[in-house]
């Protein structure tokens, strides 16, 4: 089940690194939110029974110093002026009834732990939760209309009827309560709402005759209302949570981001200089690494070039002994071919140093018209002006190396012509990239060959005949310097034909 959320979840995902963080954050700073209402919530509901239970305790430990120092005819009249609906009082010769696994509520412990802290004494307690019944009545005052609306205030009357040997249930003492001033709020029974059986407190203490008093009081059962909600605190709680989510992902990304961009310069150019090791630790270790291998590919690159200038010089000295030697040579087919076989060591050799340095352009780069330049190659080259057509809706520019950029172009635009017989050359500006694409009606390369012929001396042909295929280093030293400015080359067939799109980072005008 695992493998197939986790794809669909991937596929929801953001892509970029930055929204994942930041949903990621907003929505756990939310979650927490959350979490944090209901525990605020849970714990307001705690205090406010807590309190209930400590008015509930004050009021029942008075009421026992007054009725345990009362001569016994006079308790139930006493009883009778504290006792309110949901609230009884009871005197009973026996202990209450213990209710199966009521004793064993938390809450029953912990009033008869406090109710024994408070009386000092070792008298008997007994504390515990049982369940009753309760009629809903309503509440009004005179005046009211007892049939008024059933959002008013309600009460709740015990319907589980008094022990015989209470005061109370004899009729003995029994008195109205005392006249408050004001009008007296009248209960009228809700005939429509059935009977409840809820939850009742019930505590019990042993007075000093023998006798028990219990004290017996319905549990609120409706949650205290909450205020009406506070939306501009909610606004400002959103905003700050999106804040606190934008600035996450900052912090994280934007290190990540400054190393792609400094991993892509080295791409470029491996002359630049090392990268500062700055940010968290995890990227200051990449970036450590990254250094290192910056710092021997740079140590390598030198090495190779500087021991092929070093071959380059060493061989130009004997070709150029053997081109004095020809020279002495009567005039004739020999003398031909070994001039000819020292001119293409010669172009081999330049060549090859060419493709070795062309990850380090020796120039620097600069914003170049690529429509005026392509025109200005073209128009140079004589045996190209009547099979090779330019077009170009506008100027469009691009950063590199001037001379690099020629080489490219003048590879290309030859290949283009030597195997094809013409090239059409169109310039343009595509999704930030300016594009060079040359077409020519050639007969095109094979598809499993694309790749490959940018490999250096790589050549279609099987034989080294350098007449038919060259020296198989043209496509590979373009391809380098295209890369080391930022850009690349691109091959694939038509039909019949082939495109090769040289593609650059575009410069605004």
């Amino acid at each position: 089940m695992a493998q197939g959320i986790l794809p669909w979840f991937a596929r929801l995902a953001p892509r970029s690194l930055f929204w994942r963080v930041l949903v990621l954050v907003a929505i756990g700073l939310m979650l927490l939110q959350g979490i944090g209402f209901y525990l605020t919530t849970r714990e307001r509901d705690r205090i406010v029974e807590f309190s209930a239970d400590t008015f509930m305790l004050d009021r029942f430990l008075q009421l026992v110093e007054v009725v345990d120092a009362l001569p016994v005819d006079q308790r139930g009249r006493v009883l009778s002026l504290f006792e309110r609906s949901p609230v009884r009082y009871e005197l009973r010769a026996q202990p209450p009834d213990v209710v199966p696994d009521g004793a064993s509520d938390p809450r029953a412990k912990s009033l008869a732990n406090r109710l024994r802290q408070r009386l000092g004494d070792d008298r008997p307690i007994m504390a515990q939760m049982r369940q009753i019944e309760f009629e809903p009545v309503r509440k009004y005052f005179p005046g009211d209309r007892a049939d008024g609306p059933r959002d008013a205030a309600f009460d709740s009357r015990i319907l589980v009827p008094r022990s015989e040997d209470t005061p109370l249930a004899r009729g003995e003492g029994v008195m109205p309560a005392r006249p408050v001033p004001g009008p007296q709020p009248q209960t009228k029974p809700l005939g429509a709402i059935p009977l409840q059986r809820a939850a009742a407190v019930e505590v019990a203490v042993k007075l000093s005759d023998g006798k028990w008093l219990a004290h017996t009081i319905g549990v609120v059962h409706r949650r205290p209302a909450l205020p009406p909600p506070n939306y501009q605190g909610w606004t400002y709680t959103l905003i700050g949570v999106l804040i606190i989510a934008l600035a996450a992902a900052v912090a994280v990304v934007w290190p990540l981001r400054q190393f792609a961009r400094r991993v892509d310069a080295f791409a470029a150019d491996l002359s630049l200089p090392s990268m500062p090791e700055r940010g968290p630790n995890e990227v200051v270790s990449a970036t450590r690494a990254l250094n290192r291998l910056h710092e021997r590919l740079s140590t390598l690159l030198r090495s190779r070039t500087d021991m092929l200038t070093a071959v380059s010089h060493d061989l130009k000295t004997p070709v150029t002994r053997l081109r004095l030697r020809a020279e002495s040579l009567a005039e004739g087919e020999l003398k031909e071919k070994i001039n000819r076989d020292l001119d293409e060591m010669e172009a081999l050799i330049a060549a090859t140093l060419d493709y070795f340095r062309a990850g380090t352009p020796s120039d620097a780069p600069a914003v170049l018209n690529l429509t005026h330049l392509v025109a200005e190659i073209v128009n140079d080259t004589p045996q190209w002006r009547d099979s090779v057509s330019v077009s170009a809706a506008g100027p469009v520019m691009a950063r590199a190396s001037v001379v690099g950029l020629r080489r490219i172009l003048a590879n290309l635009i030859d290949n283009a012509v030597k195997y094809g017989g013409s090239a059409d050359i169109e310039v343009r500006a595509s999704g930030g990239r300016a594009e060079v694409v040359i077409r020519d009606p050639g007969p095109g390369i094979p598809d499993s060959e694309l790749e490959r012929v940018f490999e250096p001396f790589y050549r279609i042909e099987g034989s080294r005949n350098r007449d038919s295929g060259g020296s198989g280093l043209g496509l590979a030293i373009a391809r380098e310097l295209a890369r080391a400015a930022g850009g690349d080359i691109q091959l694939c067939n038509t039909n019949p034909g082939l495109i090769a799109t040289l593609s650059l980072p575009e410069e605004k005008a």
